[in-house]
C-alpha cells in the first residue's frame, strides 16, 4: 500500500495539533512519536529543523494579522568552503542564506501563545529570529510592561544523526532599569 504524500494543509494542521497537545512546545519525543505512527509524516520530518515562539499571554499580543507576522526568522546555513594554502587545506566555511521557514500561528490559549516554523536542515544551521518592525504588540498585564526581545536571539542547530531537531525562542519583556531600582522608604 502506498502512502500519499503530505501536502502542505495536511502538515499545517497535523503540527498545529501536535502544537496543542503539547502546550505550545514541541517536545522531540512528542514529534518522534507522531513520525513514528505516521510513515508520510516521518518521511516529511527527516532532515528538518521544527521550530517554536512561544510566549506568556500576559506579555500581550502582537497586532499583526497573524502571530507569525510579528516575527522576522532569518535561516542560513553552513557553506563547506576549503582553500589551499601553504600548509595545505584551510576552511573557510562560511553561512549563507538558505530558504526561509515555513511559519504558522500555534495555538491560542489564555496562558501561552506560539507561532511555529519550519525548515530543511543542513550540515549545520543558523536561526536568528527578531521581531518584526512596525508591529506594535497590545499589553495586557501591567506586570508585563516594557519593550519585547526573543530569547535567545540565536541557535545553532547540527542534526548530526538525529532525524530532525527542534529549536524554542521564546518573547520576553524587558524591564526598564527604573523598575529594577529599590525604594529609598
Amino acid at each position: 500500500m502506498t502512502e500519499e504524500p503530505i501536502g502542505p494543509e495536511r502538515l499545517h494542521s497535523h503540527l498545529q495539533e501536535l502544537q496543542a497537545r503539547s502546550s505550545g512546545r514541541l517536545a522531540p519525543e512528542d514529534l518522534e512519536a507522531v513520525a513514528t505512527s505516521s510513515g508520510a509524516l516521518g518521511r516529511f520530518l527527516d532532515k528538518k529543523i521544527i521550530g517554536t515562539i512561544r510566549w506568556h499571554g500576559g506579555i500581550g499580543r502582537p497586532t499583526s494579522a497573524t502571530l507569525a507576522e510579528a516575527f522576522i526568522i532569518r535561516h542560513q546555513a553552513k557553506k563547506i568552503d576549503l582553500e589551499l594554502g601553504p600548509e595545505g587545506p584551510v576552511d573557510v566555511s562560511h553561512p549563507v542564506d538558505a530558504d526561509p521557514p515555513v511559519t504558522w500561528d500555534g495555538a491560542d490559549g489564555d496562558e501561552t501563545l506560539s507561532v511555529g516554523f519550519l525548515c530543511d536542515a543542513h550540515l549545520e544551521d543558523y536561526l536568528s529570529v527578531g521581531l518584526a518592525e512596525g508591529v506594535s504588540w497590545e499589553d495586557q498585564d501591567p506586570r508585563f510592561a516594557g519593550a519585547h526581545r526573543v530569547e535567545p536571539p540565536t541557535a545553532t542547530v547540527q542534526l548530526g544523526d538525529s532525524r530532525f531537531a527542534t529549536v524554542e525562542f521564546e518573547v520576553a519583556r524587558q524591564i526598564s532599569p527604573e523598575r529594577h531600582r529599590l525604594s529609598d522608604s
